[in-house]
C-alpha cells in the first residue's frame, strides 16, 4: 500500500504529506500526496474528511488538493454534531429472482439491515441512521446508531471487515456490517486498504497490515476482521496509506511505516503498535497524509511532522506550522479559520473565495469540498469523474454547489475521488468515483456526478 497512486480529504494536508498522489494546477489545495484521511473523533466538530471521523462528525479520508479561491470574510462558529453509535441490524434473507428481473422481497432482517436479493435482482433496505462516516481511497464505512460499523466498495485487502478478502471491481457494493462489532462504536477511519473503529474508547483494525498499519502488534499481512490495537482512551483516529495516528489523553500515538518520520516519535524506525510522540497533552485532534501528520491543539495552533507533499521536511517530531492560527477545523492541505477556508502547498497559503462562512472541509485527491454554517456543500477543483457533485464533468476553480445538497447536511468525507454526506435524518448521499462500488448504491455505474443515496440507511433530510 505505501505510495499507491490515488484515484483522485476529506480530509488530509498535502504540503503536511496528507494527501493522495495527485496535484491541482492553480491556486490552492493540491497535493502531490499518495493518500490522506482526516480523523475520527468522537464528539468532534462537524467532520468533512476524507479521513477523518468522529462519533459526532468528522470522517477521515484521503484526497489530494483542490484549488482555492477567497472566502468569505464572515466568520462562522463550528458547528458540533452529536456523539453516538449506529445501529443497524441483521441482514435479512432475500428471495431469488430471475436473471435480470427485480428481486423477491428480501426477508425480514433486524431494524436497521440490509436485505439482500437474489443474483440479477435488486437489494431491498430496512432504513438505519448513520452517526458519522469516513472515505477513504476506495472504500468507505460508516457508524450506526446502534454503534455497528457497515462498509462498502473495495476489499482486495479486508478492509470492509467482513471476514472476506475479494476485491470489488464490477460495482454494486452495498453496506455490510463489519465482524465482531456488536456495538459501542463511536467513530471509524479509513484509509487506503485499512481502517480502524472507536469502540468503548479503544481501537479496533482491520484490512491491510503490511508496514504495521493496524496497531495491533499482529505479524499479518492482511486481517479481515477487527483485531484490537493495544490503546485505550481514544478521543479521535485519523487512518492514511500506511500508518495511523490517534488521540489518547490529550496526547498523539501513532504507528505504521515511519520511513518519513511520520510516527512524530523522532526516529524513523517503523512500528507495528502505537507508539508515543511529544504531543503528551492539549491536542483535540489529529490528521494524517501519506508522509506526514497534523494535530489540532486546543489554542487553535498547528503541528506538523514528517514529510509533506511539496518535499518540505517537517521533521521527525511535532513543529508549529506559522501563519495557521485560531483553527477550528483541520483537514491536510486546508483549514477553517474564523469561518473562511485556507489551504496550502509547501510554504503558499491562499484562501478560498466564493464559500460562505464554513465550518468543516476536506480534500480530495485534485479536489476539495467545504460544508457551509448553513449546512449546504460545495467543492471545487478537477471533476472529470464528478467528484464536484454539480451535474458535470469538468473542472471548476471556483466553488459549485453540490446538487440536492444545500441544506441538511452535518457532515462530509472526500477520498480519492468520492465524496460523502451525511444528512441530518441519518441517511447518507456519495458522488464521484465508483470503480469499486463505494458510492454503496448498487449501481453498476462507473461514476455519478450528483449524489446518490447510499443503500440501507434513512434517506431524505
Amino acid at each position: 500500500m505505501h505510495g499507491i497512486p490515488s484515484v483522485v480529504r476529506l480530509v488530509g494536508v498535502a504540503s503536511l504529506g496528507f494527501i493522495a498522489v495527485s496535484s491541482i494546477s492553480v491556486v490552492a489545495c493540491r497535493s502531490d500526496d499518495d493518500d490522506l484521511s482526516q480523523s475520527a473523533s468522537a464528539g468532534s466538530p462537524t467532520n468533512a474528511t476524507g479521513g477523518r471521523a468522529s462519533g459526532e462528525s468528522g470522517a477521515p479520508g484521503d484526497g489530494g488538493r483542490g484549488e482555492i479561491g477567497q472566502a468569505s470574510d464572515d466568520a462562522g462558529a463550528a458547528e458540533t454534531a452529536g456523539t453516538g453509535g449506529v445501529e443497524t441490524g441483521s441482514a435479512g434473507s432475500s428471495d431469488e429472482a430471475g436473471a435480470g428481473g427485480v428481486g423477491g422481497e428480501g426477508g425480514e432482517g433486524a431494524a436497521g439491515g440490509i436485505s439482500a436479493a437474489g443474483a440479477g435482482g435488486m437489494l431491498e433496505t430496512a432504513a438505519a441512521a448513520a452517526r458519522t462516516l469516513s472515505v477513504g481511497q476506495d472504500s468507505v464505512c460508516a457508524v450506526s446508531d446502534s454503534g455497528t460499523v457497515l462498509c462498502w466498495g473495495n476489499n482486495n485487502d479486508g478492509q470492509l471487515g467482513n471476514g472476506d478478502i475479494a476485491a470489488n471491481d464490477g460495482f454494486g457494493s452495498y453496506p455490510e456490517t463489519v465482524s465482531n462489532i456488536s456495538g459501542g462504536a463511536t467513530a471509524v477511519s479509513v484509509g487506503a486498504g485499512a481502517a480502524c473503529a472507536i469502540v468503548y474508547g479503544g481501537l479496533e483494525c482491520w484490512g491491510v497490515n503490511l508496514y504495521g498499519q493496524l496497531g495491533t502488534g499482529s505479524s499479518a499481512v492482511t486481517e479481515s476482521t477487527p483485531d484490537w490495537a493495544l490503546i485505550s482512551g481514544v478521543s479521535a483516529v485519523s487512518m492514511s496509506n500506511d500508518f495511523g495516528c490517534a488521540v489518547v489523553g490529550g496526547g498523539v500515538r501513532c504507528w505504521g511505516d515511519n520511513s518519513a518520520g511520520e510516527l512524530g516519535n523522532g526516529t524513523t524506525m517503523s512500528e507495528g503498535v502505537p507508539v508515543l510522540t511529544p504531543l503528551d497533552a492539549g491536542v483535540v485532534d489529529v490528521v494524517s497524509g501519506t508522509f506526514s501528520a497534523c494535530s489540532l491543539m486546543g489554542d487553535g495552533t498547528v503541528q506538523c511532522w514528517g514529510t509533506g507533499g511539496s518535499g518540505q521536511n517537517m521533521g521527525t517530531v511535532p513543529t508549529p506550522r506559522d501563519g495557521l492560527a485560531d483553527v477550528s477545523y483541520l483537514a491536510p492541505v486546508c483549514a477553517v479559520i474564523r469561518g473562511q477556508v485556507k489551504c496550502w502547498y509547501g510554504d503558499e497559503t491562499s484562501s478560498v473565495s466564493g464559500l460562505p462562512n464554513v465550518v468543516a472541509v476536506a480534500d480530495g485527491n485534485g479536489f476539495s469540498c467545504a460544508l457551509t454554517q448553513a449546512g449546504g456543500v460545495m467543492c471545487w477543483g478537477q471533476g472529470g469523474l464528478g467528484q464536484l457533485g454539480n451535474g458535470e464533468t469538468q473542472d471548476s476553480n471556483a466553488p459549485v454547489s453540490v446538487s440536492g445538497l444545500d441544506s441538511g447536511v452535518t457532515e462530509i468525507s472526500v477520498g480519492g475521488q468520492t465524496s460523502c454526506a451525511r444528512l441530518a435524518a441519518g441517511g447518507i448521499r456519495c458522488w464521484g468515483d465508483n470503480g469499486h462500488g463505494q458510492l454503496g448504491d448498487g449501481a453498476n455505474e462507473p461514476y455519478s456526478a450528483v449524489p446518490v443515496d447510499v443503500l440501507g440507511f434513512a434517506h431524505g433530510t
